[in-house]
């Protein structure tokens, strides 16, 4: 059979996936780690092999590794039973592999479907416009959305580039926030069964545990105690490494428990790699409970040396944050003692402990239940700054936990009169109610530059932040469902994620050093060009179509985000309502980014020769496209001062980056503040602190070589972890409000909270008994 007639039938039996003749003549052929990253993610494929055969391009592993097994791509030569041979295009150069001819059995052989990005862009942007409600409005949005995607304008989610328009009934929603969960054996199971299925479907979770009682803490019905919330967690992570997603991926979780349960200190200690830094912990921090927390988690040789931890894979399956309240960073402010409290479940009414199982996940904060004279336990008490200093040796240490500062989240929530905000999804860029998922979308602002005027392609980046909105809204109306409750908080809500990636290659062509106050303000002038041009649209949009089926104009006028909004976009909403609670969040876009060539999310480059461990492969060298474009096109060796990495900040300058943008986004931002090994406790301190001054919503730290393993490394080289931490002494100093620090957020219009706003109140019910002890709820 030819060549042709062989393509013909391919065709044919796939009929989701475009012919490249069909989608034009000018066709992008990605190169490299960016069109392994396309065939591997993004691109459909024919998993039975059915029509495997010679000249094929495939993926394979190139190289096992226990960890990082190399992937590649390459072309079929040679197809014997099962056993296929495959010529290796990418990479071009691996140690002891003869890269022109790599048998591998057939099994283990992947074979795309979809080669150029354009197939990909045109059956995405066909699928997404199918949901307009007439054949010209599907016919003229088709032609946008493909505009938009084939010149990689904006780049969806990767959920939405595999699923949309694939009939492979995965979701389009890369992550999801579930309840809390029923403090009950039945309730855990009901949630990770849930878990288990929306992870099976390309989706990852956020889960908080602080509804689980503490360790120790009584059983009934079985005469025993509980084995703790922690414990739960690590059963709930396990899942992740056990599911693959919707046929390409891992899966992927944030455990998040809040800053005044009882097993809180254990939570923080539970993921620390390095026996060193427990050693240290115990000989530093003043506290018995704490000391004795991580000496439970420390293995010591005969002499009383460092030699282990008790489980170093405990919790690898999920990323992990404290949920911070405003009470506890007041406490620390202020020198105030901190009480790690849960429910009294030994001294509950009987009306109280069936109140406690119907309701107390819904509560999910002891705060609010002390509020209504509900029986509290104290567990322990410390000073709040010694757990804020154990927040902090970890973070610094271990990269994790991340802080999510919830009060923050919720005091400025769009939702807020119908959903309060309780845990945010993996990556931490979209804080969501229960059954919430986040819907994203990223603009490529390395696209957005006119080189003849030296500035934003400011009706570019208007246009295409029009289109990608309701391309995102329309996606909500796309996805298959397979839990009626996300369908529910989904289409009532229709939240948007929209985000960002190449903010540092769009810095680098208007020649301004990121983290530079003249960066600051460029960022700032940005950002809320977007957000003013989202919101607008969003209002036409519910003009067109409605808006979300949970608006409340005047209850939504007064959130927290809105009423910072510019007086044009409040009046608009006035007038015609709007299609979407929220439309802004900045995803890490890590996968999309690297694919499309560009800075990921809203970061700087991690170095602009570096390499990258991951399911691809380990230590795989990135020379950066913008750097070597530079050094080619000028002939030098060395990049002019706007060429700034992350290893060239200072951490407290990402902050001020995240703060700046921040004002501008609805949601959250996804942002590691990377930082040398010099990096010390008090840097730590005082830039968590400097960010929930300034608003942000979350903030994560990473120290070079803290981990065992890290996704980027400037050498080839595998961090150790048994050595022992550069010793210094933790103060209790929590000042953070240094002047050129306020000088800067004063030059971009970053302010910090107010009195009032750190102490919002974030309730929507009010509960309380009446004499006879029957419940009384009131919401507002």
């Amino acid at each position: 059979m030819a060549h042709a007639q062989l393509l013909k039938d391919e065709y044919s039996l796939f009929p989701s996936v475009i012919s490249p003749s069909e989608v034009g003549s000018t066709l992008t052929k990605l190169e490299g780690l960016q069109r392994l990253v396309m065939l591997d993610r993004y691109s459909l494929r024919d998993n039975t092999l059915t029509t495997l055969k010679k000249g094929d391009t495939v993926v394979l592993t190139v190289k096992d590794d226990p960890k990082f097994p190399m992937q590649g791509y390459g072309v079929v030569t040679d197809i014997e039973g099962d056993k296929v041979t495959v010529r290796v295009e990418y990479p071009d150069f691996v140690e002891g592999v003869d890269l022109s001819a790599v048998t591998r059995h057939k099994s283990t052989i992947i074979k795309p479907l979809e080669i150029y990005w354009e197939q990909i862009a045109f059956r995405v942007a066909r699928a997404v416009a199918s949901v307009e409600t007439t054949r010209e409005k599907r016919r003229y949005w088709f032609k946008k959305f493909y505009w938009m995607l084939k010149n990689m304008y904006a780049i969806p989610g990767g959920r939405i580039l595999y699923g949309a328009g694939s009939d492979a009934g995965v979701t389009l929603f890369n992550c999801f926030v579930l309840p809390n969960m029923r403090d009950s054996r039945g309730g855990i199971i009901e949630h990770i069964g849930v878990a288990t299925e929306i992870m099976s479907r390309g989706g990852g979770v956020g889960s908080n545990i602080s509804t689980l009682r503490p360790a120790k803490a009584p059983v009934e019905g079985v005469n025993g105690f509980s084995s703790g919330a922690v414990s739960w967690g690590g059963y709930l992570s396990n899942l992740t490494p056990l599911i693959i997603q919707g046929g390409s991926r891992r899966g992927a979780q944030m455990i998040a428990m809040y800053d005044w349960h009882p097993d809180v200190v254990e939570f923080i200690l539970c993921k620390i790699q390095n026996p060193w830094i427990l050693d240290k912990i115990i000989r530093e921090i003043p506290d018995d409970y704490i000391r004795s927390r991580a000496e439970y988690f420390l293995v010591r040789d005969a002499d009383g040396t460092p030699k282990g931890v008790r489980d170093s894979n405990f919790m690898t399956g999920a990323n992990i944050s404290v949920l911070v309240s405003n009470d506890f960073m007041q406490a620390v402010v202020s020198g105030g003692y901190w009480h790690l409290r849960y429910p009294d479940l030994e001294r509950f009414t009987p009306e109280q402990k069936k109140f406690y199982n119907d309701y107390w996940h819904e509560i999910g904060d002891v705060r609010k239940w002390e509020e209504q004279g509900l029986p509290v336990k104290v567990y322990h008490t410390l000073k709040a700054e010694v757990l804020w200093d154990l927040i902090n040796i970890c973070a610094r240490y271990s990269a994790e936990p991340g802080v999510i500062f919830i009060d923050n989240c919720n005091n400025m929530s769009n939702s807020w009169y119908y959903a309060p905000l309780l845990v945010t999804n993996p990556c931490g860029e979209q804080p969501l109610p229960k059954y919430g998922v986040c819907n994203l979308i990223a603009i490529n602002l390395a696209k957005m530059y006119d080189e003849a005027k030296h500035d934003v392609a400011w009706e570019l980046l208007e246009e295409v932040s029009r289109v990608s909105q309701r391309f995102a809204d329309n996606v909500i109306d796309l996805s298959p469902y397979f839990l009626e409750e996300n369908e529910k908080m989904a289409k009532g809500e229709r939240r948007v994620g929209k985000g960002e990636m190449g903010l540092a290659d769009l810095m680098i062509k208007l020649e301004l050093p990121y983290g530079s106050e003249e960066m600051l303000r460029k960022t700032d002038e940005i950002f809320r060009f977007i957000a003013v041009t989202s919101y607008l649209e969003s209002c036409n949009l519910a003009e067109e179509k409605g808006s979300f089926p949970f608006f409340d104009r005047e209850k939504y006028l007064q959130s927290g985000f809105v009423k910072t909004l510019p007086e044009e976009v409040k009046a608009e909403i006035r007038k015609k309502g709007i299609r979407n609670v929220c439309s802004l969040t900045i995803a890490p876009t890590g996968s999309t980014g690297t694919m499309v060539g560009v800075s990921t999310g809203v970061e700087p480059y991690f170095a602009f020769k570096y390499y990258r461990s991951g399911r691809l492969g380990k230590f795989i060298p990135v020379d950066t496209p913008i750097a070597q474009e530079y050094k080619e096109k000028h002939g030098v060796d060395e990049l002019p001062a706007w060429f700034v990495s992350a290893q060239d900040l200072t951490p407290m300058e990402h902050v001020r980056v995240q703060a700046t943008i921040q004002r501008w986004v609805d949601s959250a931002i996804s942002k590691t503040c990377n930082a040398p090994s010099t990096f010390t406790v008090e840097d730590n301190k005082r830039l968590y602190m400097e960010a929930w001054r300034l608003g942000c919503k979350g903030v994560t730290v990473y120290v070079d070589g803290s981990r065992d393993t890290q996704v980027l490394s400037v050498k080839a080289e595998e961090p150790t972890m048994d050595v022992a931490p550069v010793e210094e002494e933790v103060k209790v100093e929590v000042t953070a409000n240094v002047e050129s620090e306020s000088k800067v957020a004063v030059a971009v219009g970053v302010r910090e909270m107010t009195d009032a706003e750190l102490t919002a109140d974030t309730r929507v019910c009010k509960i309380s008994f009446d004499e006879t002890g029957n419940m009384i709820k009131e919401c507002s």
